[in-house]
């Protein structure tokens, strides 16, 4: 996440009695914070905020009558979380989500398509109407707006929550600080509550920063290794570097782009064997499976086989010369050492001859 989030937070600050009311209510309960008119609103960054449940259920959808009617999604709840709603985010297409999912798509994971029919949103209007078209709406009725992810609010209570969402809030739900970047954060956490953030998670976790999870040490140290009763199993470590990832496909990617894999394993079916590096690869190779020893192809690397009649068939192909030329010198070897043994045979027989003639 980037360290600035709006342009006019300086330095720590304590959020207004209206503004902590937004903060832990989910579906977008009013806020008080200041605000902007149209063309006056807040930068956010890339990763001001980020969603740890998957983007999108469709278990409360009216799907047997197939209705996409706006008002039958929202009979009961949010069709990306589930939750009631309090404010409502829509499109052109008129599929309604609550204003807290479509925040988390448009500014966390920079996604603007619906989340039902993957129609392209390029505006978005948040709204306590739970059934008027977004064609209905005109910009009389839409005053407040983000420009940077071209939000429109209706009101400014929409509005100040959708503000102070993306703002650095400490995820503590007693403490009312704004902090002014994920480093003054960390230290806020450790000076006034004792407590610590996880590095992976405020890297890679795509939730809204209020949302992160505070640990003492130990409870940080446990979550790393064993994870929680929610399913997730800790932060994976490569054994090799000891260097903790966010999760499995992060590790793998590093271990695909900083160690070895045997091409031969892979084909056979086994997954996710590494070896530190090349050399490593290489003793595998000669222990497992059928390596070229010619050093043209020691010194070319990942020169081996499955078998060993693909190995021999690829010395003759590839080293058939050298192979005719050794064979030529053992023939040799073998037609002097017959001749030597005949010249020697013929010694002897003549002697032999002569002992009987005398």
């Amino acid at each position: 996440m980037s360290d600035s989030i709006s342009s006019t937070s300086a330095q720590t600050s304590t959020r207004t009695e209206q503004s902590s009311r937004s903060r832990h209510n989910r579906g977008g309960r009013a806020g008080g914070r200041p605000y902007h008119r149209r063309g006056q609103s807040e930068r956010h960054s890339e990763n001001s905020a980020q969603s740890s449940n998957g983007i999108c259920k469709f278990d409360k959808v009216d799907k047997v009558k197939g209705n996409t009617d706006s008002t039958s999604f929202n009979e009961n709840g949010c069709i990306i979380c589930t939750e009631p709603i309090t404010f409502y985010a829509v499109a052109d297409c008129n599929h309604r989500t609550c204003h807290l999912c479509s925040l988390r798509l448009r500014a966390l994971y920079k996604i603007k398509n619906c989340a039902y029919c993957k129609t392209e949103q390029t505006k978005v209007i948040f709204t306590r109407d739970p059934e008027k078209p977004f064609q209905d709406y005109d910009d009389t009725d839409l005053p407040y707006m983000d420009e940077k992810l071209n939000i429109f609010c209706e009101d400014q209570e929409i509005y100040d929550d959708m503000l102070i969402r993306l703002k650095f809030n400490c995820p503590d739900k007693n403490c009312e600080v704004i902090c002014d970047g994920w480093q003054d954060l960390k230290k806020h956490v450790r000076r006034e509550h004792k407590l610590w953030l996880c590095d992976l998670c405020v890297q890679h976790k795509k939730i809204f920063t209020e949302e992160h999870k505070l640990f003492t040490r130990n409870q940080l140290d446990k979550h790393y290794m064993e994870g929680d009763e929610s399913g997730f199993t800790g932060h994976p470590r490569c054994d090799f570097c000891r260097i903790d990832f966010y999760g499995d496909d992060e590790l793998y990617e590093h271990c695909r782009n900083s160690h070895e894999q045997c091409h031969i394993c892979l084909q056979a079916g086994i997954r996710h064997q590494y070896y530190i590096d090349y050399n490593e690869l290489e003793q595998h190779f000669r222990n497992d499976h059928f390596l070229c020893f010619h050093q043209e192809c020691l010194d070319k690397k990942f020169v081996v086989f499955k078998t060993d009649i693909d190995l021999k068939a690829h010395e003759l192909e590839i080293h058939g010369s050298y192979i005719s030329g050794q064979r030529a010198k053992q023939h040799e070897a073998r037609r002097i050492e017959v001749n030597f043994i005949s010249y020697g045979e013929s010694i002897r027989n003549r002697r032999r001859n002569q002992e009987r003639q005398g």
